[in-house]
C-alpha cells in the first residue's frame, strides 16, 4: 500500500481528476490542452506531484473553474502560503525560474511545426543549427479563435509588403497672379 509521503498532494490530485473526469476527457486529452505530457498529469492526479503555477492555471481555465473553486484549488495546492518548507528543491527551482525577465528580443526562424486540435493551436519555431535537425527556439500556444484572427492578420501584412508603395506627390504649387501696373 502506498503511503502518505508517496502521495503528499492526495487532495489536490482527487479534485483534478474529478475535474477531468466530469468534463468527460481522457488525460490525453487534459495534458494536449495544457501541454503537459500525460505521465506528468497522471502523477498530478495520483497526488505525488504538484503542476507548476503556470500549469495549474491552464488546468483550471481549461475546466472552467469558478472563482471559489479556484480559490480552494490554489490553497490545496500550497500557492500563496509563505511557507516554503514543503517544496522539494526542484519545485523551488522552477519558481525561481518564474522571475526571469521576459526577453523581447526578436528570433528569426527558418521553418516552424503546427499543430492543433479542439482545445488550440501550438507553433514551434524551428532553426536549423548545422547539420542537426532544426532546434526549437520558440513555442506559441494559443485558442482556436486567435490563431484564426493571426492566419488573417498575417496573410494581410504580407500582402501588404508585397505591394509597391505609392507614393502621392504634393500638387504643384500654383504660380502667383500677376498685377497689373497702372
Amino acid at each position: 500500500m502506498r503511503s502518505s509521503h508517496q502521495r503528499p498532494f492526495k487532495l489536490f490530485g482527487e479534485q483534478i481528476k474529478t475535474l477531468r473526469e466530469k468534463s468527460k476527457e481522457s488525460l490525453l486529452e487534459v495534458s494536449s490542452a495544457v501541454e503537459i505530457d500525460e505521465f506528468t498529469l497522471k502523477e498530478i492526479e495520483f497526488g505525488s506531484k504538484l503542476p507548476d503555477e503556470d500549469i495549474l492555471i491552464l488546468l483550471m481555465n481549461h475546466f472552467n473553474v469558478k472563482d471559489k473553486d479556484a480559490v480552494t484549488l490554489w490553497e490545496l495546492a500550497g500557492y500563496g502560503k509563505e511557507e516554503t518548507k514543503d517544496l522539494n528543491e526542484e519545485q523551488l527551482l522552477k519558481q525561481i525560474m518564474m522571475v526571469v525577465p521576459v526577453d523581447n528580443r526578436v528570433s528569426y526562424s527558418d521553418s516552424a511545426h503546427i499543430s492543433a486540435n479542439k482545445n488550440g493551436v501550438v507553433i514551434d519555431f524551428k532553426l536549423s543549427a548545422g547539420n542537426n535537425k532544426p532546434q526549437i527556439i520558440s513555442r506559441v500556444g494559443m485558442g482556436l479563435e486567435q490563431a484564426e484572427a493571426l492566419a488573417r492578420s498575417l496573410l494581410k501584412n504580407i500582402e501588404l509588403a508585397r505591394k509597391p508603395k505609392n507614393i502621392k506627390a504634393l500638387p504643384m504649387p500654383k504660380a502667383p497672379a500677376q498685377k497689373k501696373h497702372k
